[in-house]
């Protein structure tokens, strides 16, 4: 499958899946290139204290599951730029409270 990420970010889903079969079988590749980091700024700002002003990540993952256990997971994240914004501490202190 392909797709994007809010119309921006090319998405790919490749892989075989064979839930029938006993044991299930997956293997599974997933690659994400320049996902904007803005969109996620209102949870970085409330969880870790600072906005994202600016920035993008590409991201790669491969899953298989074979005989009932995970035979492999390999996961790669490349920040290609992320600038934060001003500190909000004192909102992050009212979150945890």
């Amino acid at each position: 499958m392909s797709g994007k990420i809010d119309n921006d970010a090319p998405l790919l889903i490749s892989g075989t899946l064979n839930p029938l079969s006993t044991p299930i079988f997956l293997d599974i590749k997933a690659s994400a290139n320049g996902i904007q980091l803005t969109r996620l700024s209102q949870y970085s700002e409330k969880y870790a204290g600072y906005a994202i002003a600016k920035g993008q990540l590409s991201a790669q993952i491969a899953y298989r599951v074979e005989k009932k256990s995970i035979a492999g997971l390999k996961m790669r994240y490349d920040w290609i730029s992320l600038l934060l914004g001003k500190e909000k501490m004192a909102l992050m202190q009212r979150s945890f409270r």
